[in-house]
């Protein structure tokens, strides 16, 4: 969306608009990031990979694993698995290379299970814009901190 265009939305400069966006982002409460779909840019071999880690390892574990250029997201979870891995990859053999020379190779994951994305039926990255506003501010954001930037 355009400074414009929320400046005027919000009945305020764009100025003031670009001078709050450049602070949020600086602060790193805010990215502006371009996303390219991954159907469309030939990685063709997604998946997600549920891994157990040994206890106390996870940070190291999930540190090592951030560097890898196929991992997009990754998530600490209850459940069966304590680490999710979601991956792009070009095609099944960059996978099966990413799980033998790259995965495969790190210590602590005691077990893993891949899951090939076979059919993706929805992307988004609009995160809550579709969810009822619930009145109450989310619970570990910096409201202060927030305060102080749009001064």
């Amino acid at each position: 969306m355009a400074y414009t265009k929320i400046a005027r939305e919000l009945g305020i400069s764009e100025g003031t608009v670009r001078s709050r966006v450049k602070r949020l982002m600086e602060s790193k409460m805010l990215q502006i990031v371009g996303i390219a779909d991954p159907r469309y840019v030939s990685l063709d071999a997604p998946a997600m990979i549920g891994l157990v880690i040994k206890p106390g390892e996870i940070d190291s574990v999930a540190g090592e694993i951030g560097k890898f250029p196929e991992v997009s997201y990754m998530f600490m979870a209850s459940g069966s698995y304590n680490l999710f891995v979601a991956i792009y990859c070009k095609d099944k053999l960059h996978l099966v290379d990413f799980l033998e020379n790259k995965l495969g190779k790190l210590e602590h994951i005691e077990s893993s299970e891949v899951f090939m994305i076979l059919k993706m039926h929805k992307m988004s990255y609009r995160w809550g814009e579709d969810l009822p506003p619930s009145g109450e501010p989310p619970i570990d954001l910096d409201w202060e901190a927030l305060e102080e930037l749009e001064r």
